[in-house]
């Protein structure tokens, strides 16, 4: 898992909006709790959705999913990450994370990911919607990166479909991953035309 970074993506605690979900037409994102951790063990030990991110540790089992629940807090706390639990609205089951960090690079960057039966339904764009929201009415950030493996082309689509403009290519070491992996960074800037757009599409509620 990539190290985050000290500074602070904002402070945690100003006013009501810390501790509310964000809601979209189908999916509620919330502060992830203990109770989280078996389901989100199982989704994210699949070897073919641990394969197209670097945000799953390995290995992912029930105990390594508390730690990792516990870890968010303590980050959150800190300002430097917010890692949301993505539900289904209707069935409140857990569907995937999706999270804002300022990572090594000292940017602020999203990231997502879903358990695979929840692949290719749209879920993945509405909780980036979500999480954009919440970066810019609540953190108040200027922009966000996201980086992708190249050759996740739905994540490459997704980010297109959200007005992201693609930057270049790089290669970072993720060790858990077999070493060098080739990524495409991606950045979108609030307040303008696209962000109008991301505006009219999500709420923080």
């Amino acid at each position: 898992m990539r190290q985050t970074a000290d500074r602070t993506l904002a402070r945690a605690g100003e006013g009501t909006l810390w501790v509310r979900p964000l809601f979209t037409p189908r999916l509620i994102l919330r502060w992830f709790h203990a109770g989280d951790a078996e389901t989100l063990a199982a989704l994210g030990a699949d070897a073919v959705v641990r394969e197209r991110t670097e945000t799953i540790p390995y290995p992912f089992d029930p105990q390594a999913a508390l730690s990792w629940i516990e870890q968010s807090a303590q980050l959150r706390a800190q300002g430097t990450a917010f890692r949301f639990a993505v539900l289904d609205r209707l069935e409140d089951r857990l569907l995937g994370v999706a999270a804002l960090e300022r990572c090594a690079s000292d940017l602020p960057e999203i990231a997502y990911w879903l358990g695979r039966p929840f692949w290719d339904r749209g879920f993945g764009k509405e909780a980036a919607l979500a999480s954009l929201a919440f970066a810019r009415d609540v953190l108040r950030l200027p922009q966000m990166d996201a980086l992708v493996y190249a050759e996740n082309t739905a994540s490459v689509a997704v980010l297109k479909a959200l007005h992201f403009e693609e930057l270049r290519f790089e290669t970072i070491h993720v060790p858990e991953r077999g070493g060098n992996r080739l990524v495409r960074r991606f950045r979108t800037v609030f307040g303008m035309a696209d962000g109008q757009s991301q505006r009219n599409e999500s709420r923080v509620a």
